[in-house]
């Protein structure tokens, strides 16, 4: 009788843990901050659009290779849709490194800036923003441009560019969405969105996370809980 209540017990523990299992994965392929444009205009994701949380299975996710891409209809998103990686500023290593991952803020200081895993990294080259813009526009080309109030007309403010790799899959992982060169990958090639091989920007839009890892770790994570 003890042993069968223990086997229930524990079937019914793996239940539980499958359930939180593909609730937290089915959250996993993008993250919401809460964030405005400098002039107070929203963007935030759309109220139909459902909010995506960082879990703290973050440390299993990778976004390497081009994934599908999500609508998220938040104009400070912006997706890779093709080959490429946007370019960040690590401070603490003076380097710059690379993620696929366009979560796009603002720093204090109204620079361009990137949020990946949980931290904040200012874009490479730097590009500042205003404080009373209130439109944001990112081209598919990577043309970073604002509208400020009484002026009807767009102003450009400066041009993103990407970066790519002869052997992308030879990028070392510097944290959660973020990575490095290497010897494999060999050096980076940058250029502008959309010319000489690079993928387009797509305002708006996240690239989702590859599943399959994600869903093989967590499930050898949680069902090594139970043993």
């Amino acid at each position: 009788m003890q042993n069968q209540r223990t086997i229930n017990m524990t079937s019914k523990a793996k239940t539980i843990s499958h359930i939180a299992l593909w609730a937290c994965v089915s959250t996993l392929a993008f993250w919401q901050i809460r964030d405005t444009l400098p002039g107070g205009a929203d963007a935030h994701t759309s109220p139909n659009v459902k909010e995506h949380v960082l879990g703290s299975a973050a440390e299993f996710a990778e976004l390497r290779e081009q994934g599908e891409l999500s609508l998220t209809e938040r104009p400070l998103d912006a997706a890779i849709d093709g080959p490429g990686y946007f370019q960040i500023v690590d401070l603490t290593h003076a380097e710059i490194r690379y993620t696929r991952y366009g979560r796009f803020q603002f720093t204090s200081d109204g620079c361009l800036a990137i949020s990946a895993g949980n931290q904040v990294f200012d874009v490479e080259p730097v590009i500042t923003v205003p404080r009373d813009a209130t439109q944001f526009n990112v081209s598919t080309e990577g043309i970073i441009s604002v509208r400020r109030p009484g002026n009807p007309d767009l102003i450009r403010l400066g041009q993103l560019q990407i970066a790519r790799f002869a052997n992308p899959s030879g990028l070392k992982t510097s944290g959660n969405l973020i990575f490095a060169a290497s010897n494999d990958s060999g050096v980076p090639f940058i250029g502008n969105p959309g010319k000489d091989g690079f993928g387009v920007l797509r305002q708006g839009y996240l690239e989702e996370l590859a599943m399959e890892p994600v869903v093989v770790a967590l499930t050898n994570h949680l069902t090594g809980t139970l043993k």
